[in-house]
């Protein structure tokens, strides 16, 4: 815990488990309205070629043969917590082309993308990366298409609102073909 700014700091790893930065995220809830950023990395960083928490979370990612994608690690954990072991954190909801590189030299046969609530997969840089993945890999998106999570404006990622509305979400993930 970072108490000077407010943030809940965490460790970063690169795909090989080498500690390479540490991270922090704002507690304040006016964040945007105060001018600050949600998430800061406390040293600079190059491109983001990995995906945070793989480092724990590859050995289930192999089992399974699948990956579910959120923007946030705090996602990935509160899944790991329900006993879901196969997912890691893009770190924003746009991959890098060294994240698409290792999904598609590794064998994950299934990918699927669990963004926030707030963003739209027709966004030009998502599309982008559904259009080269879906070539690769079996490809899903999580739609909330009941307003489970509390629409755009809440930003909740799938998992946030609990196990139960995860569950209906995944189950009514979509093929992207």
């Amino acid at each position: 815990l970072d108490d000077r700014s407010n943030r809940i700091v965490y460790p970063v790893y690169d795909m090989d488990g080498n500690f390479i930065n540490v991270k922090g995220r704002t507690r304040f809830s006016g964040y945007k309205k105060m001018g600050i950023c949600k998430y800061i990395n406390y040293y600079p960083v190059g491109t983001v070629d990995y995906f945070q928490g793989i480092n724990i979370t590859e050995q289930y990612i192999h089992k399974t043969k699948e990956l579910k994608i959120f923007e946030s690690l705090k996602s990935t954990m509160k899944l790991f917590g329900h006993g879901i072991k196969d997912s890691a954190s893009a770190e924003k909801h746009d991959l890098t082309p060294e994240q698409i590189a290792w999904i598609i030299r590794s064998d994950i046969k299934s990918v699927v993308l669990c963004y926030d609530s707030d963003i739209t997969y027709k966004e030009k840089t998502v599309q982008k990366n559904i259009n080269m993945l879906k070539r690769f890999v079996n490809l899903y998106i999580i739609q909330d298409k009941d307003n489970l999570l509390g629409g755009k404006e809440a930003k909740n990622s799938p998992i946030d609102k609990g196990f139960d509305i995860w569950s209906t979400l995944y189950s009514q993930r979509k093929k992207v073909t």
